[in-house]
């Protein structure tokens, strides 16, 4: 009885690092709001501390969907351009990079994303990922055995731009951290075949312009060159090794074979 009169609630705890749970816990309709945070196991408790002080100074720091998570380490461009010169790479620095990001992921290569602050939390969401074509059926058998080494049948969340998601899956709050395991929409599930769970479900991830300015430009220049605006979105890592922080590890990676570009 007391949770029917609560209109909004946020799930803290490991628990709700699991998108079928929190999808179903919405489903359910009991809360009119349910909000799934970008790392509600032990490691947010950071941000609680830093928040409750915040809150305090009254500072409007949140977007309508949640907390930017690119809370992480960045790097300047000098030394980023000084660990390459280091493994005696050549290298440019093109015009338009998100065009070319998003021309490589057509031609079904998987790309590796290294840009300004890292992602806070336990899920990349485009400043430290792996990039891929969602509707290549390969895309997901060549990240499981090549980079991630796990199951097979395990898919990959679909990165959607926000004028575009209510087209493909029906929620009154989209996540913004991949924290979800929303439905779509019948007509579209064979079109993405790489980011769709059995269950026709998928973990997508909400991709706010403003939050996210560098990866929506990748997903719109993706979305004129196919007309799918989303692309697959992995962490940046392999087997085994946490999601990378520096330059140095996403050189490592590219050098290992482990990302075509």
């Amino acid at each position: 009885k007391y949770f029917k009169k609560t209109d909004n609630i946020v799930f803290s705890g490991g628990l709700f690092l699991n998108v079928k749970i929190n999808a179903d816990i919405e489903k359910e309709g009991i809360f009119k709001n349910c909000f799934f945070p970008m790392s509600p196991s032990d490691s947010g408790l950071s941000l609680g501390g830093i928040f409750s002080q915040r809150i305090k100074l009254n500072k409007k720091f949140f977007s309508k969907y949640g907390l930017s998570p690119l809370l992480g380490p960045s790097f300047t461009e000098s030394e980023i351009t000084s660990i390459i010169k280091k493994f005696k790479m050549r290298f440019s620095i093109p015009s338009k990079l998100e065009k070319d990001i998003a021309s490589e992921i057509e031609k079904k290569k998987i790309v590796g994303v290294f840009n300004g602050r890292a992602e806070f939390g336990q899920r990349s969401l485009g400043s430290r990922s792996i990039l891929a074509d969602p509707r290549n059926k390969m895309s997901k058998n060549i990240l499981n055995q090549k980079i991630k080494r796990r199951d097979w049948f395990m898919p990959f969340a679909p990165a959607v731009i926000d004028n575009k998601f209510k087209k493909y899956f029906k929620t009154k709050i989209p996540s913004m951290y991949m924290q979800k395991a929303e439905d779509l929409n019948k007509k579209f599930r064979k079109l993405i075949p790489s980011a769709v769970h059995v269950n026709n479900t998928c973990r997508a991830q909400f991709v706010d312009r403003k939050v996210f300015p560098f990866f929506w430009r990748i997903l719109k220049e993706f979305y004129k060159k196919t007309s799918i605006p989303i692309v697959l979105n992995t962490s940046f890592n392999r087997h085994g090794i946490s999601t990378i922080c520096t330059p140095r590890q996403a050189v490592e990676h590219l050098l290992e074979g482990n990302i075509d570009i």
